[in-house]
């Protein structure tokens, strides 16, 4: 079986269930393989849960960089995309997501390391634009916060029982804008600005 087609199965296998496999034992058996056909591609349950967030990043990764418009993009209307289009394409497997996130929050960890390069990618991007503002020391952290805001989303939007999810697409908007203002150049470096002119002047 190949790994994809077993991911699909766990998929399957965790949402019809409520929970995940009690052993990998028992999960081979419900879908009809050896135990062996499992670990010819993973090792341990989070393995396999990790494997579905990466696979999720490097899909929306190919189906927005695809897009002609995405190219002449921001880099904030980038990273709105990247994070609606996240979440469309978590409506589609909800019920696996909620129970994989629930108390397994590590299975991110690739993820967000996944995550982080791209993100960085948008950060040189924005700096080299003007879209976003380097400041010596802080400019380090950018890829972490921006990382930690996709997670948020993640989170919020697996707690949202809101139609269609709308208030998760008031989060996204609200917070991705926020962060991105605090990364762009505003009213702090102004002041910041003003008071290192005023020191030379003195």
């Amino acid at each position: 079986m190949e790994k994809t087609e077993l991911l699909e199965k766990y998929i399957e296998y965790v949402s019809r269930e409520g929970k995940r496999p009690a052993t990998i034992s028992k999960f081979s058996f419900a879908i009809g393989v050896k135990e062996s056909e499992f670990y010819a591609h993973f090792s341990n349950l989070n393995q396999i849960e990790q494997f579905y967030w990466q696979q999720l990043h490097q899909i929306l990764l190919q189906k927005l960089t695809q897009e002609e418009v995405y190219a002449n993009y921001s880099v904030r209307e980038k990273f709105l995309s990247y994070a609606y289009a996240l979440v469309e394409r978590l409506k589609e497997n909800r019920s696996f997501v909620q129970v994989i996130l629930k108390n397994h929050w590590n299975v991110l960890k690739q993820y967000k390391d996944d995550l982080k390069s791209y993100v960085e990618t948008l950060i040189a991007e924005g700096t080299q634009k003007g879209e976003i503002h380097d400041r010596i020391l802080l400019s380090t952290y950018y890829p972490n916060l921006m990382v930690q805001e996709i997670v948020s989303v993640i989170h919020f939007w697996a707690k949202d029982e809101s139609q269609n999810f709308e208030k998760t697409d008031v989060f996204i908007e609200k917070s991705m804008n926020f962060v991105m203002d605090l990364l762009s150049r505003n009213w702090v470096d102004t002041g910041l600005d003003l008071i290192k002119t005023l020191f030379q002047k003195s």
